[in-house]
């Protein structure tokens, strides 16, 4: 091997120092994907070491496996497994063992449980890691069943080999295969390194959202760092990952691949004791010679990430651009010192191999993040090194309660009426309250309001009065947003997003659930690009829980085109408020609202007759609060959405009370309010 290795890629400070170049290493590799660019991620100065195809032919006999043993010198034998060839390279290492040679190959345990899913979700219970529900396919199923969504999968496979979603009450296994529990939440993986030296931990890999559709992983993009969780959840996806790796006794590297759900639990999905894919884009991330941990005694412990890496499907021939950064076998994985530049490389070379396959998907994803990059106070990974820790950050892994969102409301309502309380440090109202217009002044309003709130049912916060002061407006609404959620108050960030369909999924990740950048109950959206353009944005709330505020009938001056009819005689606020009934009757269940909830600021009699057009549909009210408007306009518009459906936020009658009495304000509002409920 030459020294083509030290690639410009690589971060110039690689941690631990290296053990003499002198001990030379024969490279035993299976999967033929590995050949295009292991070469590349082992530091060889001395141009010792040597890379043989062993072919993934299970059987210990295989003539190809031992013909790439036979007349090797070299100080040790590192094994690079495929799943097939797992239990075969595991023989194999024991023999030369019995030799008398040094060799590195997975343990005998590890590769039982890599080949054996049965095992591994044995070894997993017992060693309390937690997991979704599962049962083997002969067995009888446990409570619940009926529609619950299960992941069946196989015994002896991959872990996507065979998949297929099923319906627990219906789903046919058969005795090599297994039902798990489906569950929404965001994938995510860590790669662990495990010798006599000690153990390393990559930065953890976003895999993105689970998908009904069952789409994998490598069909998705993937960052690394993870870009959206923050220090508190790297934290706990490294400890995950440590213990899942100990607990199968894994030698060399292993893949932890685990959930964490809308509720904010972290699952173990499996334990991938082999070279993946997956590997790559973390070695690129953390700019490590990955295959040469036996070199780096030193290099233990949590690393780093010295770059930011993406990948993304592809479909072409494997190439190595080291000078560039860019590898691709089944994925094309790229790496650069920020996401500006990673984004450019993206973009260019989907440009040179029009293979590369989801950039049109993808592309805005990491053009986001540049921009978030370009916003920040000069550091080169402004989103993933926040100045300020959220308190979102500090609470993430505790495990915390479940969160029920807005299918709560009739039961929190009743408790706490229907206030929400609007939050809004504009200009005006942090010059009213004696704060500065800046971010201190904007941590100070709401450290001021979260005690105030603690009583409520929900507040409506209005976003852009954050987002103007960029990265740090957004850590201090995240923060904010986090205070409520410890409260049980329930948050809706006000941000009345319009777009497509693919963007409009995006900003789910942006605001919606716990494992979001913000981690908001609710978000307003403005449909007027069609209402077909949010059913992405449907999807995703009714996965996390959450709920999508349709702007169906606003109360401004300018609001007349809500007015305007079709053809048919039926305005655009009639055609909406239909249209969110239609969605709500394929997600609401048990009488619980749908995610689709609807703003109507229309006077009382045209209120009343589009809630009549979507009932059970959970209401914003806007109006409270202002001057002229009495609670008694009201009544009958509570009345026709249901006192249970009804939410009646107040920005102005809250906030003009100043600090000094807005607790008395809240309670006297609530006080007002709950005649209302009947």
């Amino acid at each position: 091997m030459t020294p083509q290795a030290r690639a410009t890629w690589r971060s110039p400070a690689e941690p631990g120092p290296a053990a003499p170049s002198a001990l030379s290493a024969l490279h035993v590799v299976a999967p033929g994907s590995l050949l295009a660019w292991l070469p590349y991620f082992v530091a060889d100065p001395g141009g010792l070491d040597q890379v043989v195809h062993a072919g993934t032919g299970p059987d210990l006999a295989s003539e190809e496996a031992r013909d790439a043993l036979r007349g090797t010198d070299a100080d040790l034998v590192v094994f690079h497994s495929s799943h097939e060839t797992l239990l075969r390279d595991s023989a194999l290492a024991d023999e030369l063992r019995a030799q008398g040679r040094t060799v590195l190959a997975q343990s005998a345990r590890a590769a039982r449980l890599g080949v054996d899913k049965f095992a591994m979700r044995g070894l997993l219970d017992e060693e309390g890691l937690s997991t979704l529900p599962w049962w083997p396919g002969d067995r009888p199923r446990p409570a619940p069943a009926g529609d619950t969504p299960v992941v069946v999968k196989s015994r002896f496979g991959t872990q996507s080999e065979g998949i297929r979603l099923d319906l627990a009450g219906a789903a046919a296994a058969g005795p090599d295969e297994f039902c798990e529990s489906y569950a929404d939440g965001t994938e995510y993986s860590v790669l662990v390194y495990r010798d006599a030296a000690g153990a390393a931990v990559l930065p953890p890999v976003w895999k993105g959202a689970t998908s009904r559709h069952l789409v994998p992983p490598w069909r998705r993009l993937r960052l690394c760092p993870d870009p959206f969780g923050g220090p508190a959840l790297d934290r706990v996806l490294r400890e995950f990952g440590l213990r899942t790796a100990a607990a199968a006794g894994s030698i060399g590297w292993a893949e932890a691949e685990l959930l964490v759900t809308a509720e904010g639990t972290v699952h173990v999905l499996e334990i991938n004791p082999r070279v993946s894919g997956t590997l790559r884009i973390a070695a690129l991330a953390a700019g490590l010679p990955v295959f040469d941990m036996h070199r780096r005694p030193g290099a233990r412990g949590d690393l780093p990430a010295h770059g930011v890496a993406a990948e993304l499907p592809y479909s072409g021939p494997s190439f190595a651009d080291p000078e560039r950064g860019v590898f691709a076998t089944s994925r094309l994985t790229a790496v650069a010192p920020t996401y500006g530049e990673l984004a450019t490389v993206v973009q260019q070379r989907a440009g040179d191999c029009p293979v590369v396959e989801g950039t049109a998907r993808f592309g805005p994803v990491l053009a986001g993040l540049a921009g978030a990059e370009r916003s920040g106070p000069g550091t080169p990974h402004a989103v993933t090194t926040p100045r300020r820790k959220p308190v979102r950050d500090r609470t993430r892994a505790r495990n915390p309660a479940p969160r029920t969102g807005f299918s709560g409301w009739p039961e929190l309502t009743a408790e706490r009426t229907n206030l929400a309380v609007g939050i809004a440090p504009s200009p005006k109202w942090l010059s009213a309250w004696g704060l500065r217009d800046d971010p201190a002044g904007v941590e100070e309003f709401c450290k001021r309001l979260l005690d105030a709130v603690e009583s409520v049912a929900a507040v409506k916060v209005q976003t852009p009065f954050f987002e103007r002061f960029g990265p740090e407006g957004l850590e201090l609404m995240a923060a904010f947003l986090a205070g409520c959620a410890q409260r049980r108050t329930l948050t809706v960030a006000d941000a009345k997003r319009c777009d497509t369909a693919d963007t409009m999924a995006a900003y789910a990740d942006l605001y919606l659930g716990p494992q979001s950048v913000l981690g908001a109950d609710a978000v307003t959206v403005a449909p007027f690009l069609g209402l077909d353009a949010t059913a992405a944005l449907f999807d995703l709330a009714a996965g996390r829980r959450c709920t999508a505020f349709l702007l169906v009938r606003t109360s401004n001056h300018e609001a007349g085109a809500q007015l305007a009819r079709s053809a048919d005689g039926v305005t655009v606020s009639e055609q909406l408020a239909d249209g969110i009934a239609g969605h709500n009757r394929r997600f609401a269940a048990d009488g619980a609202p749908g995610p689709a909830a609807a703003v109507v600021g229309a006077p009382p009699h045209e209120a009343v007759a589009l809630l009549r057009r979507m009932p059970g549909t959970l209401v914003s009210l806007p109006g409270l609060g202002r001057p002229g408007r009495t609670v008694e306009e009201f009544r009958e518009v509570v009345g026709a959405a249901g006192p249970s459906r009804a939410m009646l936020p107040i920005t102005s009658g809250v906030l003009e009370a100043g600090p000094a009495a807005v607790l008395d304000r809240v309670r006297h509002w609530q006080e007002v309010l709950r005649p209302l409920r009947g």
